[in-house]
């Protein structure tokens, strides 16, 4: 194992004792690593983006539930028989004296009566689905819902009867929509698209939100790595190779059940990538998710900016609001006033001068008092009648909510973009030690294994030679023998042979009266000189038959010798060849595993 390996085993190794967790995520901005991807998150804003203020914070819409869009059969109303209905239904109950004029006991919606209009109920669907990916997105704020609720109720205004429309379920749910007919249907469908649809841009943030929710729902499986005694000190050996405790690891992986080897074996030799090559690919895909967390912090970046300035300019709107409500409002008073007083009437104009010179009276005029002064100058310039001063303070105060209509459609469609944006930097951010050390602990395992059984082959080859060449040797000393006593035995009669001889020449040799001097001579050899000293053992000549005899010795020895030596390269041959034929079955069965 390599010194990059043992580096990233042992960073692992620490990260998991101290969390007990694979799982982490680091700060794409200066590195800094979390247990938990939330946490990382937040430190990412507080530390290198900031939040919004309370007062930006406080004009951020919220989103309607989809509940408010889940009730009732979305199809087209009968309105006359829901008139007839209302109708009925305050008859019935007409005899409570106390009951005001114009009102009535609600009817439930689940006895209302539909129709089957097709078109109308074509678009009826159309606009609940339009809504439901709204609300499915994010983005239809309380201010959406009763902007379109006024929309609808102005509609129905001249075409339903009063008693409908002061149903409580008709002022304040969409129910309403289920009156209307087919041109303020379509009315209502253009407003949805182009009023709101257009501004959050629905089409993108829809395909946007679809993607990123299928991203979440992937998930990379990793192999399990099971803390032993809820430590993590018995993968601490595998640093050191050399470590004698080392090959406990592979020694619990040898106990495991019988019935797994097979299992474990093709896990050990499946995948089998270099390590080298997983540990470039570790380290590019973590430079590759900071490169890329850092190009969607900018992203993230320019989309919190451009909230604070939606923001900011809500803000502005809702001032600008509030001052024409302000105005609005005293002029009112002095109309609900002169109902209850007919004289000393005061026009509008006069109580709008009145207020701007109160304003001009003050020592420090600030932003607010500042903006009124423009706004009542702006009124006096452009209408005197106290009417025309009226639909002036309404046509502004409309176009104020327009403004802020469209501002919380875009404040929320920024949101619901930022937001997809954070969910991309999150799995960017995360990783998985196991990823990596699941490789590292199978190539130390793939590798202990192979040399255990390398050794085991060795051992097991050389003991089966040792048992061959005992054997032969046994067989050599045991011929070796035989040869030698075969020989001893073959002197011992020649010896035998040459006394008797040697006894008869004497007896011969006295019976003809020679002399001492022919009997030494007699018995000395002829034949020999300094080339050939005498033997004193051999009292007589050499035979034929024992030269023979002694050449067959030698010669049996020698092809002895020969047969053992022939032996000897036939057994190395056999086992270099049976270790061939186990490399290559090796080899091929790894290849069969790799291929799977």
């Amino acid at each position: 194992m390599g010194v990059k390996a043992k580096v990233v085993l042992a960073e692992a190794v620490e990260y998991a004792k101290e969390t007990k967790s694979w799982k982490f995520s680091t700060c794409c901005c200066c590195g800094q690593r979390f247990s938990d991807e939330e946490l990382n998150l937040e430190h990412i804003k507080s530390a290198h983006l900031g939040t919004l203020s309370e007062e930006l914070q406080s004009v951020v819409p919220k989103t309607v539930p989809i509940s408010e869009i889940e009730i009732g059969d979305w199809s087209p109303v009968n309105v006359v028989a829901a008139a007839k209905l209302i109708e009925d239904l305050s008859r019935n109950d007409s005899g409570n004296k106390g009951q005001d004029e114009g009102k009535s006991q609600d009817l439930k919606l689940e006895n209302l009566p539909h129709c089957n209009d097709t078109n109308r109920g074509m678009l009826i669907k159309s606009i609940w689905v339009l809504l439901q990916l709204f609300i499915e997105i994010e983005c239809f704020a309380p201010s959406h819902f009763y902007m379109l609720l006024d929309l609808i109720l102005e509609m129905l205004k001249n075409q339903i009867p009063e008693m409908l429309l002061n149903q409580r379920w008709m002022k304040t749910t969409l129910v309403s929509v289920w009156f209307l007919d087919e041109p303020e249907l379509e009315s209502v469908q253009e407003f949805l698209i182009e009023e709101l649809g257009i501004s959050c841009g629905l089409q993108g943030l829809y395909t946007s939100c679809h993607r990123d929710k299928a991203r979440r729902g992937l998930t990379i499986p990793h192999e399990s790595i099971v803390f032993r005694d809820d430590d993590l000190s018995h993968l601490i050996p595998l640093l050191d190779e050399t470590n004698e405790l080392a090959s406990r690891s592979v020694d619990d992986i040898k106990s495991v059940g019988q019935e797994y080897r097979d299992n474990i074996v093709q896990w050990l030799f499946t995948g089998g990538e270099p390590i080298g090559e997983k540990l470039k690919e570790w380290e590019k895909y973590r430079e590759a998710s900071k490169s890329l967390g850092m190009e969607l912090f900018k992203i993230i970046e320019s989309e919190f900016h451009r909230l604070q300035n939606m923001c900011e300019t809500k803000c502005k709107y809702l001032r600008h609001e509030k001052l024409w409500l302000d105005m609005e409002g005293i002029c009112m008073e002095e109309d609900k006033r002169r109902k209850e007083i007919s004289g000393n009437q005061q026009s509008f104009r006069s109580l709008l001068l009145k207020r701007q010179k109160d304003i001009e009276k003050e020592k420090s005029i600030d932003e607010m008092g500042s903006l009124e002064l423009d706004i009542i100058e702006s009124i006096l310039k452009k209408a005197q009648a106290d009417n025309d001063i009226k639909m002036l303070f309404q046509m502004h105060i409309d176009q104020m909510g327009g403004k802020c209509f469209k501002s919380d459609a875009t404040i929320l469609a920024t949101n619901a973009a930022m937001q997809q944006t954070w969910n991309k930097l999150k799995m960017v951010t995360s990783y998985d030690y196991r990823s990596i050390v699941v490789p590292l602990l199978k190539t130390f395992m793939r590798a202990q294994l192979e040399d255990m059984v390398d050794k085991y082959a060795t051992e097991k080859s050389n003991a089966e030679i040792e048992v061959l060449l005992s054997e032969l040797n046994l067989n050599a000393k045991n011929n070796t023998g035989r040869g030698g006593v075969d020989a001893r035995q073959g002197q011992g009669k020649s010896k035998n042979k040459k006394k008797k001889k040697d006894h008869r020449k004497a007896k011969e040799f006295q019976a003809t009266g020679g002399s001492e001097d022919q009997q030494e001579q007699t018995s000395v050899p002829a034949a020999h000189g300094k080339d050939h000293p005498l033997n004193p053992e051999v009292v007589g000549p050499v035979t034929p038959d024992e030269l023979e005899q002694e050449e067959r010795e030698l010669t049996s020895k020698a092809e002895e010798e020969c047969r053992v030596e022939e032996h000897r390269r036939m057994l190395a041959r056999h086992l270099e060849y049976q270790r061939q034929i186990e490399n290559e079955a090796k080899q091929k069965r790894l290849a069969e595993i790799d291929k799977a």
